[in-house]
């Protein structure tokens, strides 16, 4: 029979191995432990950062949601973004560099108990190789490395770069095409920098993917089709950005910006990204004031309509106005309006004044009852001829107009009338080639009339002399 152990000996044994497995409790395998480290992010300014007396500082900031356990300990690291080579560590995350290059900064947290940092040969050891050895790479150790990190680069700047291209600004929004083709113009909004040696061009690209199409020194350009546009402002030095080496129809503005320093490139040159954007638009047909045109017509003529003898096609709608009223009727009155110039104006579907003019003659023809719309101007033939030879008949021909002499007149003008004045009344009336009446002395002595022109203006001057029911009439140049 066996003897039972003594409650003291039992005792003892339990003892011995609850402090046996409290002892290699540590022991367990990493796998079978829950790892909560987590590195969280980091945020670096991309730069390029210059290099002063050839060093760099890189700063990145990291955030706040990485998960340090208790225990555990957080450094950086600086690799070369090719290959990301570790080549320094560090307690914060700022590191000075001395070359050129493109840098990227990690976070690590981690057991110093499991993983020794010792290992890492900088200039050597990779951050992939480093995170083989943590639970994140297949590895045994806990701990978390960011492995995108944040990357920043660094160059040689020289100078500053001073180059600033002004924004744009279009001069319409929307343009129309005409015979299917627009010219868009932009101005350059606000004082630029165009540094010594440097250029300036503009780019027009098409809105839909900023696809540079044409390249030109002045902000204009000529295109076709109904689209949406840009143009933009590109300052460079020839040296180092030929503009013509750039395929257009296929290099985009923000392939050209990746060039230059704003955009993360090494190329001095300024470019306005945002650019002034504009649309080509099919429209309605061209709405205009027509052309400048001449009529005359009778006295005794009836009202016509002013537009209908307008050139070209006017559009309707639009205002009327002569040197003495700045709004007028559409419609002439020969026996009550003042000849003279209208002008006619409209404005178009865009905005756009437009004016035509309609330079109207009146003459005193008695006995003509229709319109006779001569389509004549001064420039065509005399006007003394046009009054009496084409508008009048002949009777009023023979015995209506009042020879003028001498002609042009620069004092006293001599008017020989058809009769003689003894015992008459006469209305004298000067108006000009606008239509304005003015008042001049004058003398009347057997059949002569004298007329002091001497006041009168320089131009063209149409008399009327009024005897009873009978309107007598001379021009003179003064």
């Amino acid at each position: 029979m066996y003897a039972l152990a003594s409650p003291t000996i039992l005792a003892r044994h339990l003892a011995s191995l609850l402090a046996w497995l409290l002892l290699t409790a540590h022991l367990l395998p990493a796998a079978a432990q829950p790892c909560s480290a987590y590195a969280g992010t980091l945020e670096v300014a991309f730069g390029p950062h210059c290099l002063v007396q050839g060093e760099a500082l890189l700063t990145g900031a990291p955030s706040s949601d990485a998960v340090i356990p208790a225990g555990f300990s957080s450094t950086y690291l600086l690799t070369r973004t090719n290959g990301l080579i570790i080549e320094q560590l560090g307690s914060m995350p700022a590191f000075l560099v001395g070359s050129v290059d493109v840098w990227r900064i990690h976070r690590l947290v981690f057991d110093p108990t499991t993983l020794d940092l010792g290992l890492v040969q900088l200039g050597q050891t990779s951050a992939y190789e480093l995170q083989n050895l943590i639970i994140q790479g297949g590895g045994e150790a806990c701990g978390s490395l960011s492995m995108t990190g944040a990357a920043a680069k660094t160059m040689e700047c020289g100078e500053p770069c001073t180059a600033f291209a002004a924004g744009m600004a279009a001069d319409s929004t929307a343009v129309c095409l005409v015979d299917g083709q627009a010219t868009l113009f932009a101005t350059v909004v606000g004082p630029g920098i165009v540094p010594a040696g440097f250029e300036q061009r503009f780019l027009l690209a098409r809105t839909n993917g900023l696809i540079i199409e044409q390249i030109s020194g002045m902000p204009s350009f000529t295109v076709s089709g109904v689209d949406s546009w840009r143009i933009h402002n590109l300052v460079y030095h020839p040296a180092t950005l030929d503009p013509g080496t750039m395929a257009l129809g296929t290099t985009t503005v923000i392939e050209l910006q990746s060039l230059l320093l704003q955009g993360g490139g090494s190329i001095c040159a300024s470019l306005d990204i945002s650019g002034a954007p504009m649309t080509t638009v099919q429209c309605n047909m061209e709405c205009t004031a027509g052309t400048d045109s001449t009529i005359t017509v009778c006295l005794n003529d009836p009202p016509f309509t002013m537009i209908d003898y307008l050139g070209g096609e006017p559009c309707p709608g639009g205002a009327w106005a002569n040197p003495a009223n700045p709004q007028v009727s559409g419609t002439f009155n020969p026996g009550s309006d003042a000849a003279g110039i209208y002008t006619y104006t409209v404005l178009d579907p865009d905005g756009q004044l437009h004016m035509a003019t309609l330079t109207i003659y009146v003459y005193e023809c008695p006995g003509i009852g229709d319109l006779h719309f001569l389509g004549k101007s001064p420039s065509d033939t005399n006007l003394e001829d046009l009054a009496t030879a084409l508008s009048c008949p002949a009777d009023i021909q023979l015995h209506k107009a009042i020879h003028v002499w001498p002609n042009p007149v620069v004092g006293m003008a001599h008017l020989a009338l058809p009769f003689s004045t003894e015992a008459s009344v006469l209305a004298v009336e000067l108006t000009d080639a606008l239509g304005r009446r003015a008042t001049a002395m004058t003398h009347v002595s057997g059949n002569e009339l004298l007329l002091d022109a001497s006041t009168l203006a320089s131009g063209l001057w149409t008399v009327r002399v009024a005897r009873g029911n009978s309107i007598y009439h001379g021009r003179f140049v003064r």
